[in-house]
């Protein structure tokens, strides 16, 4: 079980630290607002994650008790579901922050934190990244699919607010640099890239 959480741990890690929407979100807020409100984005956005987990741990512990063959299916569209969002990466422009015109000091930080809840919660695209994602991880001689999948989530709900948090502060300080480094924005991009078929083809090994 302690190989399976680093496993879990180093892939989420990865998969957090690759700068999706939920990233260029925080920066966002951190850059326009200012810091707090970045780490109230980043509080609301990894709260909303344990919405769809705990809708993935019923879910596939209910496909595997049924048929173990469709779970083997879901694995392997994981891994192509991932190698499609590479693709999408690759053939995309690369991410920029979209930096608010004005800064609203009116709203307290608490707004960004619902915000970001919502944001998650409302989006079938995370459910369906889990479902890509935390059934390679699954130990079938472990009965306890819904335990391990709840380990699961702990660990990649802590560590993304660990990752966002400091994306948020490190927005805040480097304003100037994160705005205009075409380069930095590049290598952003190509690193999802990388950890995306990287993940794919673990999963088909």
């Amino acid at each position: 079980m302690s190989e399976q959480i680093s496993t879990v741990l180093i892939a989420s890690f990865l998969l957090t630290i690759a700068p999706g929407p939920d990233v260029m979100y925080v920066i966002a807020q951190s850059i326009s607002k200012g810091r707090k409100y970045g780490l109230a984005s980043a509080v609301g956005l990894s709260v909303g994650l344990l919405f769809h987990t705990s809708l993935l741990a019923f879910g596939i512990s209910q496909i595997i008790s049924q048929n173990e063959r469709i779970f083997q299916a879901v694995k392997y569209f994981g891994a192509l579901y991932l190698l499609w969002l590479a693709y999408k990466v690759w053939k995309s422009e690369p991410e920029t922050v979209e930096i608010a015109t004005e800064k609203n000091t009116k709203k307290y930080p608490i707004a960004n934190t619902f915000q970001g809840l919502i944001m998650n919660i409302s989006n079938p695209k995370v459910l369906m990244f889990f479902l890509a994602v935390i059934p390679n991880f699954i130990d079938l001689s472990n009965e306890n699919i819904k335990g391990q999948i709840f380990t699961m989530e702990i660990i990649f709900v802590f560590q993304a607010l660990i990752i966002f948090s400091l994306y948020a502060a490190l927005a805040s300080k480097l304003t100037g640099f994160m705005r205009k480094n075409v380069k930095f924005q590049l290598f952003l991009k190509y690193f999802q890239v990388i950890v995306f078929v990287g993940l794919a083809v673990m999963f088909f090994v």
